[in-house]
């Protein structure tokens, strides 16, 4: 059974601090994911472009993230705010 280590979280609503749900949506990171990507930092250090497993694993899961939250912030007639939250567990 796969544990949440993270979640990279987007809210948007039309009152600010109240977000509607079904604009919510999350990106998990599973204990199993993050204990891969350490270990082969542990094993293999940085890449040749200076990243590390633990940072590509992060920017490959929030990429959507913001993807998102961009497309809902260009949407003015839906939303007048827009969050970002990493939460961890």
């Amino acid at each position: 059974m796969e544990r949440v280590k993270a979640a990279i979280e987007v809210h948007a609503g039309l009152i600010p601090g109240q977000p509607e749900p079904n604009f919510t949506r999350q990106w998990w990171i599973t204990s199993e994911e993050w204990a891969k990507a350490n270990a082969a930092d542990n094993a293999l250090g940085k890449d040749h472009h200076g990243q590390t497993a633990t940072g590509n694993l992060l920017t490959e899961k929030q990429g959507p993230a913001y993807a998102y939250a961009q497309m809902l912030s260009l949407q003015p007639h839906l939303v007048n705010w827009v969050q970002v939250a990493w939460v961890w567990f």
